[in-house]
């Protein structure tokens, strides 16, 4: 066991104190980092103690290039995404510890078909590229990943010792992202965040050998329902009639109407069966600086804004919550430096103030509820 079985205890008896009606709200997330940042400083005498991690098996894989081919009947416009040179590696320690990492060359995303909505862009045909400002060795990454995950000891709670995310690490970048309401009509009805604009869609994806895999949302079966159609896409992005969702729901019900959850039994799905959410701490949390253009257009109050953006490093030190939290605090802290950068011009700061703050920038719960609401981005991209 690589853990005293005092610090594992304390853990357990503090997971066991949250309350499951509510979810992580702060005090509970203070508490739980007291004791987790015990267990992980036990975790790593341990493994010190025992001559370090050693690597009993390392599995390693490479994808050369992937092309995602997007399209919708209702939109004129398709999408093309070319992934290439994605990397990934696991080295499996004997004490249970595990280090991945990733990266990948370039991502390019491109439309052959623009629509009016992308007509003023400096080029119609770009979605989203990267330039590279000096003389380039071949060797760079859009992309560099490193995990390292302690050895789990508690059910429904992992801990990480670091985890870093960099944009082309040590290459002077930036972005281009060209954004068209039409193009982001097809991104919402394609990920099934608009039930209804899921019902003529299709889309094929080819990999680079030539193969064609067309997926007609997810379903190759032409007597297939639009409903089943939506309901299978649900499942992998964890939309409203996901297995995720629906014990969300049910513990909603439960709260709701807790006498009554109790009596209609097992099969009314209440929620005291229901899972909740993996609990996730951070000792060292680090994703990198990005610079950044980001052009509007087609959008009403937006019409052919462009942003120069850039985003500092975020860095935090024991983080702890479940993984929506986490990607919720970086996306807060993306969105006011978007906000930023846009006060920086007198026009954009007029722009901001007729949209108003809230929908400039979401409101993000203090608590870290189980319940799933939706995606905060797919609510205002609906304004």
């Amino acid at each position: 066991d690589m853990s005293s079985s005092t610090a594992r205890d304390e853990l357990e008896e503090a997971l066991r104190d949250v309350p499951t009606d509510r979810g992580l709200g702060k005090k509970s997330r203070q508490a739980l980092r007291t004791v987790a940042s015990n267990l992980l400083q036990d975790l790593e005498d341990k493994i010190v103690l025992l001559g370090g991690a050693r690597t009993n098996r390392r599995i390693s894989y490479d994808l050369s290039r992937l092309l995602w081919r997007i399209e919708s009947e209702e939109v004129l416009d398709d999408v093309t995404i070319d992934i290439t040179g994605f990397q990934g590696e696991h080295e499996y320690s004997s004490n249970g510890s595990v280090v991945s990492s990733f990266s990948l060359t370039d991502i390019n995303v491109s439309s052959s078909k623009p629509g009016p909505d992308s007509i003023n862009f400096v080029d119609p045909t770009s979605v989203f590229k990267a330039e590279l400002e000096g003389e380039k060795s071949g060797k760079e990454r859009l992309a560099a990943v490193r995990v390292e995950t302690l050895p789990r000891v508690v059910k429904g709670f992992t801990l990480y010792n670091h985890v870093e995310v960099n944009l082309f690490p040590g290459v002077v970048h930036h972005l281009v992202v060209q954004i068209s309401k039409s193009i982001g009509k097809l991104f919402l009805s394609y990920f099934g965040l608009s039930k209804d604009d899921l019902r003529e869609e299709h889309d094929s994806a080819s990999m680079s050998s030539g193969t064609t895999i067309t997926t007609a949302a997810l379903s190759t079966d032409p007597s297939a329902s639009p409903t089943q159609k939506f309901h299978k896409k649900s499942l992998l992005i964890g939309g409203k009639d996901s297995p995720r969702s629906s014990n969300s729901a049910a513990m909603n019900d439960a709260r709701n109407d807790p006498k009554g959850s109790a009596s209609r039994g097992p099969s009314s799905g209440a929620s005291a069966e229901s899972p909740s959410q993996e609990i996730t701490f951070v000792k060292v949390l680090r994703i990198g600086h990005s610079d950044m253009n980001v052009s509007f257009g087609g959008f009403r109050r937006l019409n052919q804004t462009s942003l120069d953006i850039s985003v500092p490093a975020y860095q935090k030190v024991y983080k702890i919550g479940s993984f929506t939290y986490l990607v919720q605090k970086y996306l807060k802290h993306l969105t006011v430096e978007i906000v930023k950068s846009g006060a920086s011009s007198v026009f954009l700061r007029k722009k901001i103030s007729d949209l108003g703050s809230d929908e400039i920038l979401p409101t993000l719960p203090e608590t870290d509820g189980y319940s799933d609401r939706g995606s905060i981005i797919a609510r205002h991209l609906r304004r």
